[in-house]
């Protein structure tokens, strides 16, 4: 586009604003005219009746070719033909609007409409909706970027997305690799395309040279600005009447300069973006802002032994690093799995003891009722249920009795003291676990984890694994 390969930007100012490149281009509103002119314009206007109207596809085709052989500008052949190529695909008539999109997709990017994009793009798009990436579509999105004018943002946006749509429909490794560089210089134009849009915003705020027409001739002065960093600097046009910005490329800029530059073996100088200078570094005058010179002295081998403990400084720290947070890992799931037994046992010790006690209960219940019914007529049968009454009542209080020295149990060793001794008798009913305060085997010793434990509880089935 620019002889130079490091100019980004040159641009006009009118008013106190960028004029970009694409705005000034009277293309489109050539297009917008042509296509509003004559018997053209009369025919594309009934043949849109008919197909967006009337619903008539067909009729639509025949006065869309009535248009074209109306047309007296190549745009004009050019937006008949691809109008023609949708009614005609609308009619069911496919192959014959591919081959109306074929003779569009050829034409020339210079071809433009009103908003400034392409007409061949509309008939390249058609074409990938298909499934078809033939090297017509491929030739024609190189034709558009290879242009040597501007493209409008819009035409940009949809260049690449069919240069996506060619690269993720192609069926060759060549025809997609062809897409993939073809991509990647299309987003490289747009980035610069939206880098200038950004430009023309913060131009007013950058502090350049006065714009229309100074009183006073001053100093130009380049301002660093965007990723990637340009050299953004206005200067008045040849003739005098408006000012010009131009925007270089500053990495290619500052490559050229250092290549050039005369250093000892032992200082090297290095020109870099910096806000502030220091004491290694100088600016480089007013009319670059934001660039200075910085100076270094190599010394390869203290420098690589330096780098070198660095490296492993930092290896070391990270190897710490891990090494902390796995056993941190191992410490929380280690503690997690104990909680999960714990909860485990409880339930199932839960279950155990309502089972236990549900028995003595029963039995209670149903002699009581059997009593109160009057069923036993003789004395000694009452006395047998009575005595069956209270022996389930003292088999209840037992089981009671040591769910309760079981709770003190757990308690005194969540704490970490003893439990104190049970104020009952040392002659402890069968079934119950004493706790002698002196005895070697008590819970304080924990020299055996069953010492503590009812001897129902052992006895029991589904706990004799606890």
């Amino acid at each position: 586009m620019y002889g130079d390969a490091t100019v980004a930007l040159v641009a006009r100012v009118s008013g106190g604003t960028i004029v970009l490149p694409w705005e000034h281009d009277e293309r489109p509103g050539d297009s917008r005219r042509i296509l509003s002119r004559g018997a053209f314009a009369a025919r594309v206007r009934q043949a849109e009746a008919a197909e967006f109207v009337d619903a008539r596809p067909a009729l639509a085709a025949d006065l869309f070719r009535e248009a074209g052989k109306a047309a007296e500008h190549p745009v004009q052949i050019a937006s008949a033909r691809l109008s023609l190529g949708r009614a005609l695909t609308k009619a069911g008539r496919a192959g014959e609007a591919l081959a109306e999109y074929r003779k569009v997709v050829t034409a020339s990017s210079d071809l433009v409409d009103e908003h400034g994009v392409p007409i061949a793009l509309y008939a390249a798009r058609q074409f990938l909706k298909q499934g078809i990436a033939d090297a017509d579509v491929l030739e024609c999105l190189r034709r558009t970027i290879a242009g040597e004018r501007w493209l409008p943002p819009p035409a940009l946006y949809l260049l690449r997305d069919l240069t996506v749509s060619l690269r993720d429909g192609a069926s060759q490794d060549d025809s997609r690799r062809a897409a993939a560089g073809l991509l990647e210089e299309i987003s490289g134009e747009l980035a610069r395309t939206e880098q200038a849009l950004a430009l023309k915003t913060d131009y007013p705020g950058l502090g350049l040279v006065p714009i229309d027409n100074p009183p006073v001739r001053q100093a130009s002065t380049w301002v660093p600005y965007g990723t990637p960093a340009w050299l953004v600097g206005a200067a008045p046009a040849a003739s005098g009447g408006e000012t010009v910005v131009v925007a270089v490329r500053l990495e290619p800029t500052l490559a050229s300069v250092e290549a050039g530059t005369v250093a000892s073996s032992e200082i090297a100088g290095e020109i870099t973006l910096k806000a502030t200078a220091g004491a290694d570094a100088e600016p480089l005058g007013l009319e670059l802002p934001g660039l200075v010179v910085r100076f270094r002295q190599e010394a390869g081998a203290v420098l690589g032994e330096v780098r070198s403990i660095r490296s492993w400084s930092y290896a070391a720290a990270l190897c710490l690093v891990i090494g902390v947070t796995l056993f941190g890992a191992y410490l929380l799931w280690r503690d997690v799995r104990r909680e999960v037994r714990l909860a485990e046992m409880r339930s199932s010790f839960v279950s155990a003891v309502s089972h236990e006690l549900k028995t003595p209960l029963t039995a209670i219940r149903m002699f009581a009722e059997t009593l109160r019914m009057g069923r036993p007529t003789d004395a000694a049968t009452r006395d047998e249920y009575l005595d069956t009454i209270v022996n389930e009542s003292e088999r209840l209080t037992r089981l009671l009795n040591n769910v309760l020295d079981f709770s003190k149990i757990e308690q005194a060793r969540s704490t970490g003291g003893c439990p104190s001794p049970s104020r009952r008798s040392s002659a402890s009913p069968p079934g119950r676990c004493s706790i002698p305060s002196n005895s070697s085997t008590s819970c304080c010793g924990r020299r055996s984890r069953s010492a503590c434990r009812p001897r129902w509880w052992t006895a029991m089935p589904s706990n004799r694994r606890f």
